[in-house]
């Protein structure tokens, strides 16, 4: 029986239920296996109580969601193929009789750079065709500010002062970059003194799907060091990518530049702790 790809996914935000789908993407493509159409839809009741604008449900984003097909060979292939987890991104060692799962993001993107493209065009074809016109009727950033709350433990967040503080440094060297949209799962008060900067707008996308294709079209993206959401932005844009800590961000194996608003523009590596401000560091 030849061998088939599927994917078990995270009971988790939208990058990290990405992340799994990826690296099956690539493998069944550098295997020339088929990859089963994984189920997107999930109902968590943790966003709902918080009252996140993005309940997390996925139901209406993805157009293939898998068919009676899928669903009993996924099931054949557990009953008489043997099943291997999260293998690596390459050539398979066995061309039969294996049921590839792929399940866990903790690897994040290393290893997928090569197949951005297959990526990139993948998940365009994964959306619904309502979802896809909302993204290319959206406006082009010059800026996409993501500010990740939400759950994220709030000593990974990434302060509000510091969105505000790097959004004024880029706008005195960068005259180009005028127009600033920020993309967050908080509530709109919490992010008051952001939105207050002049040519700041709070993105109303209707789905998590269209705020991050939408920030990938951003000439420059600030982002959450801790966010595999901003690092799916990064990856898909391949913009310059500002963060508060690169060791964070690192984790997530990207090869195209994080910098700090300093080294950005010029004026050295220097990677403030969270709590600092531009002020401060120039004092």
């Amino acid at each position: 029986m030849r061998s088939v790809v599927t994917v078990k996914l995270p009971r988790t935000g939208l990058g990290n239920r990405l992340l799994p789908w990826a690296r099956a993407v690539s493998f069944s493509a550098r295997n020339n296996y088929r990859m089963l159409d994984p189920f997107w839809p999930q109902l968590k009741v943790g966003p709902l109580l918080r009252g996140e604008r993005d309940a997390r449900i996925y139901a209406s984003e993805f157009r293939n969601l898998p068919g009676i097909v899928d669903v009993l060979q996924s099931r054949i292939s557990h009953l008489f193929l043997k099943v291997e987890l999260d293998p690596q991104l390459k050539e398979a060692r066995h061309h039969d009789g294996r049921l590839y799962v792929f399940s866990s993001y903790e690897k994040y993107f290393k290893g997928l750079e090569p197949d951005h493209e297959l990526i990139s065009n993948s998940l365009s074809d994964l959306l619904t065709s309502t979802r896809r016109h909302e993204i290319d009727c959206a406006p082009k950033p010059d800026i996409a500010i993501h500010v990740r709350r939400g759950d994220l433990p709030s000593s990974w967040q990434s302060k509000t002062a510091w969105f505000q503080e790097t959004l004024r440094a880029l706008r005195r060297e960068r005259s180009d970059l005028k127009d600033a949209v920020v993309f967050s799962d908080a509530a709109e008060h919490e992010l008051g003194p952001l939105l207050a900067e002049p040519d700041v707008t709070l993105s109303r996308g209707s789905s998590a799907i269209v705020d991050l294709l939408t920030m990938s079209k951003a000439e420059v993206l600030v982002g959450s060091c801790h966010s595999s959401f901003s690092a799916w932005a990064s990856f898909l844009g391949k913009m310059p990518t500002i963060v508060d800590s690169k060791r964070a961000y690192d984790t997530f194996c990207l090869s195209n530049s994080s910098f700090s608003v300093r080294e950005y523009l010029g004026r050295g590596p220097i990677w403030p702790d969270k709590s600092e401000t531009l002020d401060e560091q120039r004092e």
